[in-house]
């Protein structure tokens, strides 16, 4: 499923128009986004929660060139699914 499907889908279940389910889908993404550019966790109820980790840098090795590399610090987003939503998976 697409943004565009996930659009449609929001449109039929709430009555929005798709115009209008576009951009509370797009407002959404971007609180989001800007929650976890600021180190904030985010919570959405009966999905699951993001949250921004910290990688160490570290050394590793290229399997292609066995040539040793520095992997550099870097921040990574994190999803963990709310129990429900796995349940409902399974």
């Amino acid at each position: 499923m697409n943004k565009a499907e996930i659009a449609k889908a929001v449109a039929k279940g709430s009555g929005l128009n798709e115009e209008n389910a576009q951009k509370a889908i797009d407002a959404l993404v971007a609180c989001v986004g800007s929650s976890l550019e600021s180190g904030e966790k985010v919570y959405v109820a009966g999905l699951g929660t993001f949250d921004v980790k910290e990688r160490m840098a570290r050394t590793g090795i290229n399997p292609a060139t066995n040539d040793i590399v520095q992997i550099p610090h870097r921040r990574v987003v994190r999803f963990r699914v709310s129990t429900s939503l796995a349940k409902r998976v399974r």
